[in-house]
């Protein structure tokens, strides 16, 4: 089966291209000089307190795993359903509806 996590879509991608942002830019400074880069990460961990502690935690990899579990139950139902059922599903949804 392929791997079709794809979580991201429901992330808060402000909060998310932050926190990547912050990280390349660590990645990228660690590149020339790990001090600078640990000095940049220490600065984020200064602002972003209650981050770091659910980093330290656990907490986002649980979310992660619990997230990636979800999706791949929504998708090996989507694969497992025939084409029939969601046309006789979404007539049941807009049968009735009235268009002005």
């Amino acid at each position: 089966m392929k791997k079709l996590f794809t979580g991201c879509f429901i992330t808060q991608i402000p909060y998310t291209i932050t926190c990547f942002r912050a990280l390349f830019k660590a990645y990228k400074l660690a590149k020339v000089n790990e001090r600078d880069a640990k000095i940049f990460l220490d600065n984020i961990v200064n602002r972003m307190p209650e981050v770091y502690e659910k980093i330290e935690s656990g907490y986002y990899l649980r979310l992660y795993n619990e997230d990636k579990e979800a999706w791949n139950i929504y998708y090996d139902i989507l694969i497992n359903k025939k084409t029939s059922d969601y046309k006789d599903i979404a007539w049941e949804i807009v049968k009735d509806c009235k268009v002005n």
